[in-house]
């Protein structure tokens, strides 16, 4: 298992326009995004949850056979 967190930001501009070279001002905020990896020998497919205040909102399950291997 893997976990990675990272702090959220208050951002002033679109971030396609900062990545395209547009100047911008950032605000850091104290909540954030954390995201935990199980790895999972069976091979059958990527199970994805989100939570939102420790309560599952959204659960997805995507197919092997809908991956492209182009």
């Amino acid at each position: 298992m893997k976990r990675f967190y990272s702090n959220g930001k208050l951002l002033l501009t679109g971030e396609y326009l900062v990545l395209n070279g547009a100047k911008a001002l950032a605000i850091p905020l104290k909540v954030g995004q954390e995201m935990e990896i199980i790895y999972n020998d069976k091979n059958d497919g990527i199970y994805w949850e989100n939570f939102y205040k420790g309560e599952s909102w959204m659960k997805v399950f995507i197919e092997p056979d809908t991956f492209s291997s182009n």
